[in-house]
């Protein structure tokens, strides 16, 4: 006689607990990489984290209602063979929305909470769905009398959330840096489908022919699906070298956003108008101070200012910090290896740890990305760290991708008051019929007053044509930032709602720049 689910065994009961392990683990291998996948159409924020935990939450909650009914009205060994198979189907599918759908909000001018609601729930509320309902089926499996109603829900429970733990630790240390997450996802889907096929063989069945499709067909896809449009997976990014439209440089894209002009062959061009700006205020400071000065860049990116201050200015003292090691190993890939220190760290991590003693002249931030913005290289606190170290002449300077009338720009000017006694703002020259369009600002905090006529000497070494792009805002501009911003500060800092209309005004570029 074949043995049956439903019969009471050690061997049968390792089963169940090894099925809530394996589904827990890969429900949570699929919400962790939905974030990276998802990274390089909508970018990482707040927004796109709360959708995907709240689709897959959702997704959760109505397959354990519906297992729980199905459990009770059909034949649970059955529909959890079907699970298993359909959970493993929408896997494998996810990939292919998001790559259909996630284009498509990319390129049109889509609010980022509903692009991030709709992507995220498109890819991974069905297989969250079908993974919630294996629950309710296997604690209906496993009982046998009402007296261990109890032991059986909580080992089942507890397996699952030890699979769950395991899943996070594994993918988030692991799988994603080594692996990859469009593999881990494939991964995911045959291992469900296996499993589902499993349990025919186990039972010494024949797999019906719908089955065998749904496993052919998942395994066929896996070879098809669409690869993550990056060139390398980072714990952090979705890195990416697109060759310009100029035929001379590169263009570094993390996630979803452009961040830097890479000149191969002559660091001399800073390329962006801001990376200009830190050039020009690198030449103040040393023209004001000393040519010796210390300098600590926090944010390597494309590496443009280091490698023009490295050959330009070699007397300079310089540390550079960036988070992800291999933005730095793809960079120098490209460039060749850098000659200045790089410590592949937090900005505020490196910051805090810093000696007492240790002064710089000369501190820049640029880690800010549209709505992607480390939030806590923004606040007061970190501004009254930095203002440590730095010397008594010291000069902080920050981007600010914002409007011109934005809300982060007005905080972020008013937060930095809040810690120096001079602020002041750069930004490019409004031209004339020009509306209020997204641009990056500049964000300057010293300790003593800004030498105007120093500044007009070195702007000047600029062409006529390019002395706008470190314009200064009135005086009555400055004050309606003051008026109008928020201070912030590690407790209130909702740096992606200030930014919402940054975001939408970028979609609706890229969408006029793709029709």
């Amino acid at each position: 006689m074949a043995p049956n689910l439903t019969m009471r065994s050690a061997r049968q009961s390792f089963l169940f607990y090894l099925i809530a392990f394996i589904v827990s683990f890969s429900l949570m291998a699929l919400e962790i990489v939905a974030g990276r996948l998802i990274a390089p159409y909508l970018g990482v924020s707040i927004y796109t984290w709360t959708s995907v935990i709240g689709i897959v939450l959702a997704g959760i909650a109505a397959g354990n209602f519906f297992g729980g009914w199905i459990a009770d009205t059909w034949h649970p060994q059955q529909v959890l063979v079907w699970t298993l198979a359909a959970a493993g189907g929408s896997s494998i599918v996810s990939l292919f929305l998001l790559s259909g759908l996630g284009t498509f909000l990319n390129r049109h001018a889509v609010s980022l909470i509903a692009a991030s609601l709709g992507l995220a729930g498109a890819a991974f509320f069905l297989p969250s769905f079908f993974l919630g309902m294996v629950t309710p089926l296997l604690i209906k499996l496993a009982l046998h009398t009402l007296e261990e109603t109890g032991r059986i829900a909580g080992w089942i429970y507890g397996t699952g959330a030890v699979g769950s733990v395991a899943g996070v630790f594994v993918t988030g240390f692991f799988l994603i840096t080594y692996v990859g997450t469009r593999q881990i996802v494939v991964s995911v889907s045959v291992l469900l489908v296996l499993l589902s096929g499993a349990i025919f063989v186990w039972r010494r069945a024949r797999p019906p022919l719908l089955l065998l499709f749904v496993v052919g067909a998942v395994g066929i896809a896996s070879f098809f699906a669409p690869a993550v449009p990056c060139e390398k997976e980072s714990q952090y990014y979705c890195i990416q070298f697109i060759p310009a439209g100029d035929g001379v440089s590169v263009m570094l894209r993390l996630d979803h956003f452009t961040h830097n002009h890479i000149y191969l062959d002559d660091p001399k061009h800073l390329g962006d108008s801001y990376q200009q700006v830190f050039g020009l205020l690198s030449s103040y400071a040393s023209r004001k101070y000393d040519p010796r000065r210390t300098m600590l860049i926090v944010g390597g990116g494309g590496y443009i200012l280091p490698r023009f201050l490295q050959k330009y200015a070699p007397d300079i003292s310089l540390n550079t910090v960036e988070i992800d090691p291999e933005v730095t190993r793809a960079v120098e890939g490209l460039v060749g290896t850098f000659t200045f220190p790089v410590v592949n760290t937090d900005g505020r991590v490196y910051v805090e740890r810093l000696s007492d003693r240790t002064r710089y002249d000369v501190v820049f931030v640029d880690v800010f990305q549209d709505v992607s913005v480390p939030y806590h290289l923004v606040t007061k606190e970190f501004m009254e760290t930095v203002l440590r170290h730095l010397t008594d002449r010291g000069i902080y300077a920050v981007n600010v991708v914002d409007r011109p009338d934005g809300d982060f720009l007005a905080s972020e000017v008013k937060t930095m008051q809040e810690v120096f006694p001079q602020v002041r703002v750069f930004t490019q020259a409004p031209q004339a019929g020009e509306t209020m369009i997204n641009k990056t600002h500049i964000v300057l905090g010293t300790r003593d007053a800004f030498d105007e006529a120093l500044w007009n000497a070195v702007k000047a070494q600029l062409p006529p044509g390019d002395r706008d792009i470190a314009w200064s805002p009135s005086r009555e501009t400055v004050a309606t930032y003051l008026r109008q911003g928020r201070i912030l500060t590690d407790d209130y800092v909702p740096v992606e709602h200030m930014l919402a209309s940054v975001s939408r005004d970028m979609q609706r570029e890229t969408s006029v720049l793709n029709q």
